[in-house]
């Protein structure tokens, strides 16, 4: 018997003075944290309290400057992977006291230089530290995580233009003050890789990223807690990855190119076997979480004029398609759509993104009786109301 699956908005917000949202976190207490970018260019990091009220923002110092065209004038693959499509705060966590940390990428005004940058707040939103990182000319970070230990780790990928190159980095960075703790690089002679996603789970980080020549390739490599590696495996699949998780086992969650982009979703052992991969839908899956009971929830771009988030079982079978609403830029901002997803302890799901207005969607999916309210005999009420028996 097919079970019934179904799903609802329970709040929605826009905050104008943002441009887009990116990914979201929650806290101990369910609240809603999000970064992006504001109207400004200019970093951008909102909390609001499980309920959808704004408790602060706060917007970064440094600022996204686009480079000219003629800067960016490259051979192709680092046109892809160099360009100043990377931009803004890129991801966000909390640590065990709800202590946000936000990771992102910004150009300098010449368009010649692009650094990381990591800033860490308390949760009331006072600055704790904040530090750039510069380990290539251009360095993007989009990705960041953080063990039970608090200890930070970042992952990216940078190079430079002239001669060509590109090279994938994650970085171990100390709690207390933003230092390096240790930083590794991977490189293939003769190509292009990086990093797009990492995740941390006691001793191990993994890293996905990309392997490219005249093509490009999944990469997945492990790294132990000081940072040596301990296993790698480049896979034959046109797959650049956007998020990846560990719980017992990988999943993976990004972009199949075809004829078209198409999501992609999988589940991988933890030596590298390919347990199980859908490819569906036109677009591509930004971001996925996993739910108390083994479902994925996942959100990113479908060739549709609505934001899209789906859930799928643990076996990859595609659940239920929620649909989010109209894009509010009715398809004419190229980066409207939903990039960041996560599910706080009640297991309903955060969703983020949209643009020229950054958007934060709370809803909750799966099976569930929707809400009656119960209703009082009139008798009944007035034999309560003064005590009658």
């Amino acid at each position: 018997m097919k079970k019934d699956y179904k799903y609802e908005i329970i709040w929605e917000r826009d905050y104008n003075d943002g441009y887009g949202n990116c990914r979201a976190a929650v806290d101990s207490k369910n609240n809603v944290i999000v970064c992006g970018v504001d109207k400004e260019y200019r970093g951008l990091i909102i909390k609001y309290d499980k309920d959808g009220n704004l408790l602060w923002s706060d917007s970064t110092s440094l600022k996204l400057y686009f480079p000219s065209q003629g800067s960016l004038k490259k051979p192709f693959n680092v046109d892809k992977f160099l360009s100043k499509g990377f931009g803004s705060l890129l991801d966000v966590k909390v640590d065990s006291r709800d202590n946000i940390i936000a990771v992102g990428s910004f150009y300098d005004k010449s368009g010649k230089y692009c650094t990381a940058y990591l800033k860490k707040y308390s949760k009331d939103g006072s600055p704790i530290w904040e530090k750039t990182y510069a380990p290539f000319l251009y360095t993007q970070a989009p990705s960041l995580a953080v063990d039970k230990s608090d200890n930070i780790f970042v992952a990216g990928f940078g190079g430079r233009i002239f001669p060509p190159s590109v090279n994938g980095f994650v970085m171990k960075i100390s709690k207390n003050d933003g230092s390096i703790i240790w930083n590794r690089k991977c490189w293939k002679m003769g190509k292009y890789t990086g990093y797009t996603s990492l995740t941390v789970f006691e001793n191990d980080i993994f890293c996905a990223g990309f392997v490219a020549k005249d093509d490009y390739s999944l990469i997945i490599s492990n790294f132990d807690k000081f940072g040596i590696e301990k296993n790698e495996k480049i896979f034959n699949l046109r797959i650049v990855p956007c998020k990846i998780f560990f719980d017992g086992n990988l999943f993976i969650c990004g972009q199949f190119e075809d004829a078209s982009y198409k999501h992609y979703l999988a589940k991988i052992s933890r030596n590298f076997n390919i347990i199980w991969e859908k490819i569906g839908t036109e677009g591509w899956l930004y971001d996925l979480s996993l739910t108390k009971n083994g479902n994925i929830a996942v959100t990113g771009k479908i060739n549709k004029n609505e934001y899209y988030a789906g859930l799928y079982d643990g076996w990859g079978n595609l659940l239920l398609d929620i649909s989010l609403g109209k894009l509010v830029s009715n398809g004419n901002d190229m980066n409207d759509w939903m990039k960041g997803i996560t599910n706080d302890s009640e297991d309903n799901l955060i969703i983020a993104g949209g643009a020229p207005i950054a958007k934060t969607i709370k809803a909750r999916a799966g099976i569930f009786e929707e809400k009656k309210e119960k209703k009082i005999k009139f008798l009944d009420f007035i034999k309560k109301l003064f005590r009658i028996k």
